[in-house]
């Protein structure tokens, strides 16, 4: 399991890079770990190549990310994977140039922005993609019986004798023979 992670961001300086010519490249290994919020801790690993277009960065990065979370069935802690490629432009808040502020109308609010730094942070973006692609509801394994709706008990490790009941006479055979009485 992911343990005692620290939130690192994943903050790139590509001032030198936004200096030189379009198609200039600057390849980074992603090995990281990241917080997504107080339940969910995500390792990052891949590789992150930056590439200078006429207006800003191309950043490509392909990464597998590595989270741990809880059973859905039986509240388990289950270590799942999920790949990511990224594709987005960050446009610089910052002319490198000169070091006037860059108005950017379709970017004003975005996570795709280079701070006034000149600083490319990826941890926003990971984190939002991580959210759209993390498993709904994940399983420790396709098996799992889960948890007694009764009693509580791991139906993993061994049936419960209300299950059985349950399993025998119906949920609701207990709530009907009380209506027919009345």
């Amino acid at each position: 399991m992911l343990t005692d992670i620290k939130p690192y961001l994943m903050y790139y300086n590509v001032a030198q890079l936004l200096k030189e010519p379009i198609g200039s490249t600057r390849a980074h290994n992603l090995d990281e770990f990241f917080v997504i919020d107080e339940n969910i801790k995500v390792g990052a690993n891949g590789s992150v190549v930056l590439v200078k277009t006429h207006s800003g960065v191309w950043c490509r990065v392909n990464v597998v990310c590595n989270m741990e979370a809880y059973c859905s069935r039986c509240l388990d802690d289950v270590l799942y994977s999920i790949n990511i490629d990224l594709d987005e432009e960050y446009l610089p808040t910052v002319d490198i140039t000169n070091g006037k502020t860059v108005y950017n109308q379709e970017y004003t609010d975005s996570s795709f922005n280079i701070d006034d730094k000149h600083g490319l942070d990826l941890t926003e973006v990971l984190r939002q993609y991580v959210i759209a692609y993390q498993v709904m509801k994940p399983l420790c394994r396709l098996e799992c019986q889960g948890l007694c709706s009764y009693c509580g008990a791991d139906l993993n490790m061994r049936l419960c004798s209300c299950y059985n009941e349950l399993r025998l006479s119906g949920p609701y055979d207990n709530s009907a023979s009380k209506l027919n009485n009345n």
